[in-house]
C-alpha cells in the first residue's frame, strides 16, 4: 500500500510541476493591417473619389479601428482632411472595408491645397495592442 501511495504521489507532483511550465504567451501584437487601395503614392485630382480598401485581422478580434488623412505639411492652408474612427460591434477576427472618399474641389472656399497627403490606418485589438500603417497619396492641381 505504501508503494502505491508513494508512486500516486509521485505522479501527482510531477504534473504539477509540468503545469506550472506551460505558460500561456501574452498578445502584444496589434492587428495586421493591410491597404489594399489606394497604391502608395497613387495620384488624385480634386473631384475624384478614393477607395479606401483597408483589411484588418487579429486572432484575438479587432476592437476598433481608425483611418485619417492629412497634407504631410500640417500647416498648409486649404488642405483636404478626414477622420473617422469606427468601433467594431462583435467580435471579429478579420474583415475588409472600403471607404469611398471625394477629393473636395474646394477647402474653406478655396481650391484643395496639391500635395503629398498621409494616410495613416490604426487598429486596436482587444489585448488593447495598437497597430498603425502609414502610406501618401500625391494630390495634384486642379486643371483649369
Amino acid at each position: 500500500m505504501k508503494k502505491v501511495l508513494s508512486a500516486i504521489a509521485f505522479v501527482l507532483i510531477s504534473s504539477m510541476t509540468f503545469t506550472s511550465c506551460i505558460t500561456e504567451e501574452k498578445d502584444n501584437t496589434g492587428p495586421q493591417i493591410e491597404i489594399v487601395t489606394p497604391e502608395d503614392g497613387e495620384v488624385f485630382a480634386p473631384g475624384d473619389v478614393m477607395n479606401l480598401h483597408l483589411k484588418f485581422k487579429d486572432a484575438d478580434g479587432i476592437a476598433v479601428y481608425q483611418y485619417e488623412i492629412y497634407n504631410e505639411i500640417v500647416s498648409a492652408p486649404n488642405s483636404f482632411e478626414d477622420e473617422r474612427e469606427v468601433p467594431i460591434g462583435g467580435f471579429v477576427t478579420e474583415f475588409p472595408i472600403i471607404h469611398k472618399i471625394t477629393i473636395p474641389e474646394e477647402v474653406d472656399n478655396a481650391p484643395t491645397t496639391p500635395g503629398t497627403y498621409i494616410i495613416d490606418v490604426k487598429a486596436r485589438d482587444f489585448n488593447d495592442n495598437l497597430s498603425i500603417l502609414r502610406q501618401t497619396i500625391e494630390i495634384v492641381a486642379e486643371e483649369e
